[in-house]
């Protein structure tokens, strides 16, 4: 009997594991990269600096002073 709670167990397990992937690919096909959770103001501020501070070394100017 206990047996017989095994396969439907597995298809609602699959099906939830199955949502949270195609969601997570989802997002990393849209944008490239895994969603980012749980970012306050600062590490979006964070994020913002080393994007600022690539490019402008990529571009040759922004020497450290």
């Amino acid at each position: 009997m206990p047996v017989e709670s095994v396969p439907p167990f597995a298809i609602i397990v699959g099906a939830i594991t199955a949502m949270g992937g195609l969601q997570y690919l989802t997002h990393g096909a849209a944008y490239g990269k895994p969603r980012a959770i749980g970012q306050d103001a600062f590490d979006r501020l964070v994020a913002a600096r080393d994007e600022r501070v690539k490019t402008a070394a990529a571009s040759g100017r922004g020497a450290q002073k």
